[in-house]
């Protein structure tokens, strides 16, 4: 199974790489912008921990420029864990939250629908 995890090393996506990567019949991408809202260096630790798995694949990029046809073609499926987490952002930067949790999840649904392929989506941690 080809599998795109979004926020891949995010805690939930990272650990979930790694759980999914143990069958070796499954191709796991992994892709995540590395946003600072929290520690970059632990992120990169998490995939220093994932590079030694033949079948996983990390992309270092936003998910509104990927082009799923080059990146990631013929996925089995989407995990969505990637988010803008914090509902108090600084007012500067609400666009963060518009870009990173809806621009992002329309993008997903639409490829989604268009490819066929199954979308599972976790939720934003500000749902509430």
């Amino acid at each position: 199974m080809k599998i795109l995890i979004t926020g891949g090393a995010g805690f939930i996506g990272y650990h979930l790489a790694s759980d999914l990567s143990s069958n070796k019949d499954n191709t796991i991408i992994c892709i995540d912008n590395l946003s600072d809202y929290y520690s970059v260096n632990l992120k990169r630790e998490r995939l220093k921990l994932l590079k030694n798995k033949t079948n996983i694949r990390f992309l270092n990029q936003d998910i509104l420029n990927i082009n799923f046809e080059k990146e990631c073609d013929d996925l089995d499926l989407i995990i969505h864990l990637a988010a803008q987490p914090g509902v108090r952002l600084v007012p500067n930067k609400n666009y963060l939250y518009v870009e990173n949790n809806i621009k992002t999840q329309l993008k997903l649904l639409e490829y989604a629908r268009t490819s066929n392929t199954k979308l599972i989506y976790a939720s934003s941690s500000s749902v509430y």
